[in-house]
């Protein structure tokens, strides 16, 4: 768990660890994002990747105000990623790195926040410190596609670059590699 303070405001941030949490975690998602798999798809993620998603709450409270996903990748998939052949959104579980193998990859994504400048300040600097944190020590690649104008500042914040060479665009993929020595 991280803790996340401000002047006046504190927040954590942790994964995700039970069923009924994760349930929970939905509901929050499908009351600020539209697209939303399954609660089953969610929690076979979580057998196969305990800590995919990640949370954000007030702290004191069980009130969630932001989430964004962490997803290991094999080499098949870092390759589909990479070229820009596939989202974050289309990965299977069989394109996910076992738990017990260092990925070819990681992909960052799906930051959603509550529209509330602190919850989306916390959800950031979550989000920003849990990229430092899995890239550490680790010489893989980190990417991320961002689907809005604040996601891609987001993206050019966290010094990632473009894959291809159309430079920083809207649904294109973008990468940092060693973000622990970056950010």
């Amino acid at each position: 768990m991280t803790t996340i303070a401000f002047k006046h405001h504190a927040f954590t941030a942790a994964p995700v660890t039970t069923p009924v949490e994760m349930q929970l975690v939905r509901a929050f998602l499908a009351a600020v994002n539209n697209r939303v798999p399954s609660l089953d798809d969610m929690l076979e993620l979580s057998q196969h990747s305990p800590q995919w998603i990640q949370t954000v709450r007030r702290e004191g409270t069980q009130d969630y105000v932001g989430a964004f996903s962490v997803l290991p990748l094999n080499r098949g998939a870092k390759t589909l990623i990479a070229t820009n052949l596939m989202s974050g959104a289309e990965l299977r579980l069989d394109q996910l790195a076992p738990a017990d193998q260092t990925p070819a990859g990681l992909y960052m994504g799906e930051v959603i926040a509550l529209p509330d400048r602190f919850a989306r300040a916390a959800t950031v600097k979550a989000f920003s410190q849990k990229m430092e944190e899995v890239s550490n020590g680790y010489e893989i690649p980190v990417y991320t596609r961002p689907r809005t104008e604040e996601g891609l500042r987001l993206a050019e914040s966290l010094h990632f670059k473009p894959v291809n060479r159309m430079g920083f665009q809207l649904g294109s993929m973008n990468f940092a590699r060693k973000l622990a020595h970056t950010l």
